[in-house]
C-alpha cells in the first residue's frame, strides 16, 4: 500500500469565466455645472492619472462664478486697505473705537465672501493657480475650463461627444482602477470540492504571459 501524502502542489483548475470592474471602485466623470464640451482629450482605454486633463468645457455658470470671486476679492481689497489705514488711528485714539469695530466687521465679512466664492471654484475643480488667473481673463476665457481626472486608472466608458451640452447629472466617462478587478469563474460540480469560501487563489489569464 502507498502512504497518503498531504496535498503540496497547487490545484490547477481551468474555468470558463469573465472579468468585470468592481462598480464600487469606478469613478464617474460628470460636469460640475451645465456646460458645453468643446474637446475630449482622452479615448476609451486611455490610462490616466489624478490631475490629467480629460475635457475642455465652456459654461456661463463658470464665468459667473469667476466674476463673483473677482468682485468679492475686489471688495475685500478695498475693505482691507481702509482697515490698514484706520487701525493705527484708533491706536492713537484719533478714531472712535466704534468706527474701528465697524471697519473690522466690514473687512471680516468681505473676506468671508471672498473665501466662499473661491471655495465654489475649488469645488468646480479649478486649481489655486487657475483661480488666481481668473482675475485677468476676459469674458470668453472666463467661461472655459479644463476638467481633470480625480482618480488613477483606465477610461472604461466614454459617452461624451464634443459639441454637446451636458448638466451635472449626466455621466460623461467612467474610470476604473488598474489594481482592482472582479473575476467570475464557473466551477463544475466535479471540481466543487476543490474550492471553498475564503480560499486564496491565483488567477492566470490565457495569453497573459
Amino acid at each position: 500500500s502507498e502512504t497518503v501524502k498531504a496535498q503540496t502542489e497547487p490545484v490547477i483548475l481551468r474555468l470558463p469565466g469573465v472579468t468585470d470592474y468592481d462598480p464600487a471602485t469606478l469613478t464617474v466623470v460628470r460636469s460640475p455645472f451645465n456646460s458645453r464640451v468643446d474637446r475630449v482629450l482622452v479615448d476609451l482605454g486611455s490610462l490616466v492619472k489624478i490631475g490629467d486633463p480629460l475635457l475642455e468645457l465652456f459654461s456661463t455658470e463658470l464665468a459667473e462664478a469667476k466674476s463673483d470671486y473677482e468682485m468679492a476679492r475686489s471688495q475685500w481689497t478695498r475693505d482691507k486697505r481702509v482697515l490698514d489705514y484706520k487701525a493705527p488711528l484708533a491706536q492713537r485714539e484719533t478714531l472712535p473705537r466704534k468706527e474701528l469695530i465697524e471697519i473690522e466687521n466690514d473687512e471680516a465679512k468681505s473676506r468671508l465672501q471672498m473665501k466662499l466664492a473661491a471655495d465654489k471654484l475649488l469645488v468646480y475643480g479649478l486649481t489655486e493657480k487657475e483661480i488666481e488667473e481668473a482675475q485677468s481673463e476676459d469674458g470668453v476665457r472666463k467661461a472655459r475650463m479644463t476638467l481633470r481626472s480625480r482618480a488613477d486608472g483606465i477610461v472604461v466608458k466614454r459617452s461624451v461627444v464634443p459639441g454637446n451640452y451636458y448638466d451635472a447629472k449626466d455621466e460623461m466617462m467612467e474610470i476604473a482602477p488598474l489594481d482592482h478587478l472582479w473575476v467570475r469563474g464557473s466551477v463544475s460540480e466535479l471540481d466543487a470540492d476543490k474550492v471553498q469560501v475564503g480560499q486564496t487563489i491565483r488567477v492566470i489569464f490565457p495569453y497573459s504571459h
